[in-house]
């Protein structure tokens, strides 16, 4: 499986790490995709650029909802957006089986 490349921070997520509040580091392949601040939904990881958080992805799935209607809830969030996260949560949970095993 192809790993997901993720975009690169903005200029806005960069200040918000460089004033210390963003907790995904510039550097992290997650940055520019997911941003974790404890002044934002009390550091639930969120969609990048956003208040919503990806449990709320997570959760639409979970329950059975489809991506369109997650897409048609938060009109904020692209479809890339969830796409990749979608990946990149499938890539780290194969990584663990393949660590388990």
């Amino acid at each position: 499986m192809a790993q997901t490349v993720l975009s690169t921070p903005s200029q806005t997520e960069r200040k918000d790490h460089e004033q210390g509040t963003e907790r995904v580091p510039p550097s992290d392949p997650r940055a520019g995709l997911v941003s974790v601040d404890p002044e934002r939904h009390s550091g639930d990881p969120c969609f990048a650029g956003t208040r919503v958080p990806i449990r709320d992805l997570l959760d639409y799935v979970e329950g059975g909802e489809s991506l369109e209607s997650f897409l048609a809830s938060f009109p904020t969030i692209r479809r890339e957006q969830a796409v990749r996260v979608l990946r990149v949560t499938e890539e780290r949970l194969l990584v663990f089986e393949q660590e388990a095993v």
